[in-house]
């Protein structure tokens, strides 16, 4: 289902410019249409997504499927997956657990491969960065972005790393308003992010993530 597709406009190490080489996947074989489980549909609208969401951003099932299967599919049974793609191709995907069983709610097989793809990636970039005009907002999860929105990212952790942000200025970024899990983010990695951001001469803004709402308060 995946294939090599060579890249070469990223650093992925020591900050030095080296080939990226990204799988891609077919996406829309790969998993189930969500529409079909009910479980997973009502999971998806009791966390305040419509259906136009949805399908915008292409989530999908993972349900059990007979006959061979490779050992990475028991581990994503009965998630919700939602796709990164660029440009164009799918090269990687999360998926959430919604039965509560699983001893990790979030779950990439693609991590226990490449560990180091998600430092690479940004979810949605492309299109943030379009419809923002250069300003976006970055986030630590997927589920977070979507929930904002069109301009919103997300870096899949508390760390930013320097590829990421290099995929940022290669998108038309000028600035970036960070959005610290509401769970609370330490001043440390905080102070991290920024640095990070300043690096690139990026201009910084810092979010509040409210409780409740859809609204995302903006501060400099």
């Amino acid at each position: 289902e995946a294939q090599e597709l060579a890249k070469t406009d990223l650093v992925v190490s020591n900050k030095k410019w080296t080939p990226r080489k990204l799988p891609f996947f077919a996406w829309d074989r790969m998993f189930d249409d969500v529409f079909r489980y009910p479980e997973a549909l009502s999971y998806l609208v009791g966390r305040g997504f419509t259906e136009e969401e949805i399908r915008k951003y292409r989530i999908r099932y993972a349900d059990y499927q007979p006959g061979a299967q490779p050992k990475w599919r028991s581990r994503i049974l009965n998630r919700v997956m939602v796709p990164v793609f660029e440009q164009g191709r799918c090269i990687y995907f999360v998926g959430r657990d919604i039965s509560g069983t699983q001893p990790n709610k979030y779950y990439n097989p693609i991590a226990d491969i490449s560990p180091k793809i998600a430092s690479t990636t940004i979810f949605n970039l492309e299109v943030a960065a379009e419809a923002g005009g250069g300003r976006i907002e970055l986030l630590e999860g997927v589920f977070d972005a979507i929930w904002i929105g069109d301009t919103a990212t997300c870096m899949f952790g508390k760390k930013l790393h320097f590829a990421q942000t290099r995929l940022m200025v290669q998108a038309g970024v000028k600035q970036v308003c960070l959005v610290p899990d509401n769970k609370g983010l330490s001043p440390k990695d905080l102070i991290r992010q920024i640095d990070e951001l300043w690096a690139h001469d990026l201009e910084i803004l810092i979010a509040v993530l409210p409780q409740a709402g859809r609204a995302v308060g903006r501060a400099r």
